[in-house]
This record gives C-alpha cells, structure tokens and sequence, in this order.
C-alpha cells in the first residue's frame, strides 16, 4: 500500500523485500526491490547492509560478499555493515575473514559471537566454538537463541540445534521468520522437525 502511494520512498522497498519477501522465500524479488530502494538512497548504511544479506539468503555469496563490502567501506564503524559482512563471509566459506571482522566486535555493544562460534566451528576449532558459546550464554542480556542454533548446527550438533530453535520459537525471536530460507540452517532440513517447526511459524 505504501508503495501504491509512493513508489520513490526507498524505505518502503527496502522493507518490502527485507522484512516479507526475502523471508518467504521469493529472493528474486526481494533484490528487484533492494535494487530499487538503492537507486534511490544509494547512501544508506542499514539498506546497503540489509542488501547484503537479502543476497545471502538468495544463497547469492558472492554478491553478498561484494555488497557487504560496499557498505563496510563506507563506514567501518557501522555494526549492520560488519554484521552482514562477516555473516557473508561466513556463508561464502571464508571464515577467517569472518573471524577477522568478529574479532573486532569483542568488548563492544554488539560483539558478533555468533560469526566467531560459526567460523571457529566450521574450521574443525569445535572447542574454540564451544568457548564462544559459553561466554555469550553467561552474558547479562538478551541472547538470540535462534543465532546458537546456528552454531551448533555448525557443530553438527543438532539436538542442542533444535533445543536453541525451540527457545527461540517460544520467545518470538525476530529472525524465526528467517527459519524457512537460512543457508546456515540447511544441515537441518532433513530433519522431521524442522518442517515442524516451519509449519508452527506459519512458513
């Protein structure tokens, strides 16, 4: 309906791809639309980061890694942009790069555990990995549960995977809407429960 009544808001599109097409699973779309949101505000840190990731999800790493990049450099301070940059690095198999920009994070607001315990397990690190768990678990403050699922599901653990998945169903966690496209997530979908789950979410 935004859109109807101004298709040049660039927020609108950058929402309508982020926050409903991408997540349903219609990729192709969902970067039209980025693409759009960018022609017009070309300059904006958390669209150009969240494009980064619509690439991702699309399984798109190349163009998620370029696009990441894009922003990074822009600002290297702006979270959105390390955030997606070393998830993309993460996705594309490039995980000391990963760690590299996670690294960064650690003694801040955002500390990126869940690319340091992905990277760390996907080296073969699965005691570094643990370790990363542990110390995020133990922080006073909201832990994304949906984002340990992924690393245990790195860890090739899939019981403590749908355990965490599980935690983060009941507590509404926003990045449950990305259950059903998430290449992170892909060792699971084999599993019965996952299309449980997928069907409790409303995917």
């Amino acid at each position: 309906r935004s859109l109807e009544l101004d298709p040049k808001i660039a927020l609108a599109h950058f929402r309508y791809a982020w926050v409903d097409l991408s997540p349903r699973g219609r990729h192709e779309e969902a970067i039209a639309e980025m693409k759009r949101a960018m022609e017009l505000d070309p300059l904006s840190l958390i669209q150009g980061a969240n494009f980064a990731a619509v690439y991702m999800y699309a399984r798109q790493y190349d163009n998620a890694v370029e696009q990441a990049t894009k922003t990074y450099d822009l600002d290297h301070s702006f979270f959105a942009a390390q955030n997606w940059l070393a998830h993309a690095y993460n996705a594309k198999g490039m995980y000391k790069e990963a760690i590299a920009i996670a690294e960064k994070s650690l003694g801040s607001d955002f500390e990126m555990f869940p690319q340091l315990g992905y990277a760390y397990a996907k080296l073969g690190q699965r005691q570094q990995s643990e370790d990363v768990i542990k110390q995020w678990l133990a922080k006073d403050k909201y832990i994304s549960n949906y984002w340990v699922a992924i690393v245990y599901t790195a860890l090739g653990d899939k019981d403590k995977a749908f355990e965490q998945l599980e935690k983060a169903y009941k507590a509404h966690d926003w990045f449950m809407e990305r259950v059903k496209t998430d290449p992170f997530l892909d060792p699971l979908r084999d599993d019965p429960r996952m299309n449980d789950l997928l069907k409790r979410v409303g995917l």
